[in-house]
């Protein structure tokens, strides 16, 4: 993974490619990187994903899903979270069995979190979802220590799968850096 993430980042040609990625999902929301700057700002307190389950008497099931593009799902009616087998497979070998748990797990702990409200929730659907998906893959990543975009294993598994190439990754990616270098460099 770390090898990837060097050749990526000098590919794409951005100075923190973990911070792009984050920006880059958000590109397209009005305000994106002042909500992505609020987002770094409140995500950073480190809990114990399984006892947070416990004292909210979530269950955590592991099972095959028959959505196969369904990484995990948190069901607020039955108190579950459920994750995906298939997912956790595809990204054991890149991070390992128990991030690869916990990066699902965290994600959609979450959207747990976010039933008691945040600072997003009176703003447009597609907006809050953007926000909430960049917050929950933010989050995730905190929790599990990963020194990378959450993303970037997905990358690997697409790469690995040759849903694209290489060039394509890249290229896909390059279509925003000369924005994002303009927001970065007027926050300096």
């Amino acid at each position: 993974m770390n090898a990837l993430y060097s050749w990526l980042q000098d590919a794409v040609n951005v100075a923190d490619l973990n911070d792009y990625l984050y920006w880059f999902e958000l590109a397209d929301i009005r305000n994106g990187g002042e909500n992505l700057d609020r987002i770094y700002a409140t995500l950073n307190d480190a809990i114990d994903l399984h006892a947070f389950a416990q004292a909210h008497q979530i269950t955590i099931e592991v099972k095959t899903s028959p959505n196969v593009d369904l990484h995990a799902q948190y069901d607020p009616n039955n108190h579950i979270i459920w994750i995906n087998t298939v997912w956790l497979e595809k990204y054991q070998p890149f991070i390992g069995d128990t991030d690869a748990l916990n990066l699902h797990l965290a994600h959609e702990i979450y959207h747990v979190i976010e039933e008691n409200g945040t600072w997003y929730d009176g703003l447009k659907y597609k907006i809050r979802h953007a926000i909430s998906e960049v917050s929950a893959l933010y989050f995730s990543q905190k929790q599990t220590n990963l020194p990378f975009h959450p993303k970037l294993v997905e990358y690997a598994i697409g790469l690995e799968e040759e849903k694209y190439s290489k060039d394509d990754l890249v290229s896909y990616l390059r279509e925003r850096t000369k924005d994002y270098e303009i927001y970065r460099n007027t926050k300096k």
